[in-house]
């Protein structure tokens, strides 16, 4: 038991397992891009040997961040904590050899091109995690259209499919419902529980929103 509130030190503070995290990734791409530079240049290497021994530490360092953020510090866990410094040591990795093979004895060869796709494949993980986070949020503001939304329709189980998750039942179901300009349409979803086919199902969505699937909450009669 303690009289100081432990988030007043400075070693619990978010801000500063935010920065050590940042130090520690920092180190980890200047470290892969060093030894791996060094390896690849061989005998016109300029660094001493044991730099190649440093090849082991930018994966340790990578993870220690995001250990520091995932661990260390308050609120939802973010995947780009995991998903950029993982892409930003391939492109560390893949500039460091590509640089190295650069400046060899022999010059650059068709192998090296390998480590431009080590790079490039970083750059893609980035891209795509953005674009992936847009889509979640886009997804997530229309699921919260669909929650205030008033417009109600009752819809038929045409497909359901039961398993587990976490020991408990959960079923895959596919719905047919008529929306309010008398279209047809059809929404799936996960609802918790045993559910059959021919069930019938509360529908409640947004109608401005029913080309994006979060547009639609799927939930047993008299649920909501």
């Amino acid at each position: 038991m303690s009289l100081v509130d432990p988030q007043s030190r400075w070693w619990n503070r978010d801000s500063t397992r935010r920065r050590l995290a940042y130090v520690c990734y920092t180190l980890s791409f200047v470290l892969a891009a060093v030894s791996m530079g060094h390896v690849m240049a061989g005998e016109a290497s300029v660094l001493p040997d044991w730099v190649s021994f440093i090849t082991i530490a930018p994966l340790p360092l990578m993870l220690a961040g995001s250990f520091l953020i995932a661990f260390g510090t308050t609120g939802d866990m973010d995947s780009r904590f995991i998903v950029w410094p993982l892409a930003g040591l391939f492109i560390a990795l893949g500039a460091g050899a590509v640089a190295g093979g650069a400046v060899s004895p022999g010059g650059l060869k068709w192998w090296h091109l390998q480590f431009v796709v080590f790079a490039a494949g970083g750059v893609v993980a980035i891209i795509v995690s953005i674009l992936l986070r847009r889509r979640a949020q886009r997804n997530d503001a229309v699921r919260k259209v669909a929650e205030r939304s008033r417009v109600v329709a009752t819809g038929v189980v045409t497909r359901a499919r039961g398993y587990s998750v976490n020991y408990r039942r959960v079923t895959k179901v596919t719905v047919k419902f008529t929306d309010q300009d008398g279209n047809t349409r059809w929404s799936s979803d996960t609802i918790a529980g045993e559910i059959t086919t021919g069930q019938r199902m509360r529908v409640q969505y947004a109608p401005d929103h029913l080309g994006n699937k979060a547009a639609v909450i799927l939930t047993r009669n008299g649920s909501l």
